[in-house]
């Protein structure tokens, strides 16, 4: 049985294109060869956690459970209210409207700024961003009088922007 199962996993190891995947396969090869869970996490350099994982998923559903989509990568910093909270801000007032000093654009560096005071939630200038963008705002590059990015809702931005 356990032969039928090794054979089953090598095939699926030379099928897959996608290193990830290849990474959990060979963790339950090397399960299924003999090796201990601390030796597979010393020769992958992966956590017990992790191995552990992957091989709880394998014995419940099979070799299908370890393909994953897409990576669920770090939990969000803020909870969906938050991000309602942030886009009715946006789109509904101005920097001088929330406490800034003279400035009548959103750029990228503000709203941060305003996220680290409204929510202690402290973002870098790209998750900012990105933040920005998945809420549907791009970002418009000014001519040089206007040397900050200034934020625009992109159904009403030039289709030919930058972003």
């Amino acid at each position: 049985m356990t032969e039928a199962r090794l054979d089953e996993v090598k095939r699926a190891m030379r099928e897959t294109n996608d290193k990830r995947l290849y990474e959990r396969y060979l963790c339950i090869s090397l399960l299924l060869s003999g090796y201990s869970r601390k030796n597979i996490t010393e020769i992958l350099g992966r956590g017990l956690d992790t191995i552990g994982i992957y091989i709880q998923d394998y014995c419940t559903s099979g070799l299908e459970e370890l393909n994953m989509e897409h990576s669920p990568g770090r939990p969000a910093l803020h909870t969906p209210e938050q991000e309602q909270v942030l886009y009715r801000t946006l789109v509904e007032k101005t920097p001088v409207d929330v406490g800034f000093p003279a400035k009548m654009n959103w750029t990228s560096g503000i709203v941060r700024k305003w996220i680290k005071n409204e929510f202690q939630v402290e973002y870098s200038e790209r998750g900012t961003r990105e933040l920005l963008y998945r809420l549907g705002f791009a970002l418009l590059d000014l001519p040089t009088r206007w040397p900050k990015l200034i934020l625009s809702s992109r159904k009403y931005s030039n289709k030919n922007s930058k972003w």
